[in-house]
């Protein structure tokens, strides 16, 4: 039998913890989703069961299984953990001070000219609601979320997490960014096969552009020589301005560059979805939606004709 007292001894954050474990089956990928270390993690989960007096998961070198009893538990637990933030939510919305719209960004999306432009033409046409732009990092996104810290997200290709959203925002092109006086800088459109067996630079392998490249390069057996690979779009950013090498990058990071020259890659393009990423349920407020369609429609002005925006 459980002890009252354990029960009202028991963390929010604890209980949250379990539900990440429950949902992603992975004690590593859960303490990411909730920023803590795996062994901070792991233990508040034996506490809890110790609380409990019995056993949730079934750990593994592969993976974490729920007891029975874990599952019964995660069934009841979700629901309330979900309820405790909407009315956190709930709350926030009926503050008499205008709350802000927090939008969550990682990687290049900073560098780009989409989401100034969109919130410039807001500003232009009476949009007054406050926003907060966050840089948040690859494992803190989803945490950021998850905590109600920002209230959706934007960023390139994501592993898809249990409890969360993917919208597809719109359709990224990659293009090559050269200097003025190379000989590819008066070209407009470039074959992708035009760039077999000459040096490039690039982010490394561990960011989503990268892989876009590697998929259209394999599609028509083509082999670069990658003689740079940065590791941050900032980084790449300022290469391509300071050094006489040809790079590969999302096409909107690099346009207002005085040095360089933009070339888009065609047959195939190189490309990559930005998503929306949300938690699971979540409504966007009106004024999320009016800036959601006001970057799509900025992205259609500023992105080549042929794109596609995403719908």
């Amino acid at each position: 039998m459980i002890e009252q007292a354990g029960i009202f001894g028991m963390e929010l954050r604890t209980l949250r913890y379990f539900c990440a474990v429950a949902r992603e089956r992975h004690f590593t990928r859960a303490a990411q989703l909730c920023n803590v270390s795996q062994s901070a993690l792991s233990h508040q989960i034996k506490k809890l069961e110790e609380e409990l007096g019995c056993r949730l998961v079934e750990r593994s070198s592969k993976r974490v299984e729920l007891t029975v009893e874990g599952a019964i538990f995660f069934e009841h637990c979700r629901p309330a953990i979900d309820r405790i933030f909407e009315g956190v939510e709930r709350l926030r919305q009926l503050s008499p001070e205008p709350r802000s719209l927090r939008i969550g960004v990682w990687g290049h999306f900073l560098l780009t000219e989409i989401l100034p432009s969109s919130l410039l033409r807001l500003r232009e046409g009476g949009f007054s609601q406050p926003i907060q732009v966050i840089e948040v990092s690859g494992i803190d996104l989803f945490a950021a979320l998850d905590d109600s810290r920002i209230d959706f997200a934007i960023a390139g290709e994501v592993t898809p997490r249990r409890g969360f959203t993917l919208t597809p925002l719109y359709m990224e092109e990659l293009a090559l960014a050269v200097p003025l006086d190379d000989p590819l800088a008066p070209l407009e459109t470039l074959p992708l096969t035009a760039l077999n067996g000459r040096s490039l630079g690039a982010l490394t392998k561990n960011y989503a552009s990268r892989l876009a490249l590697e998929r259209a390069l394999a599609e028509v057996d083509v082999h670069p020589c990658f003689v740079a690979e940065l590791n941050s779009p900032e980084t790449l950013r300022d290469f391509a301005n300071r050094a006489q090498l040809p790079i590969v990058a999302p096409i909107q990071g690099f346009r207002d560059l005085p040095e360089v020259k933009t070339v888009r890659l065609v047959s195939p393009t190189p490309s990559r979805p930005m998503m929306l990423i949300t938690r699971e349920g979540t409504e966007f407020t009106a004024p999320a939606l009016e800036l959601i369609k006001t970057m799509r429609e900025i992205w259609d002005a500023f992105g080549p004709s042929a794109n596609e925006t995403a719908a």
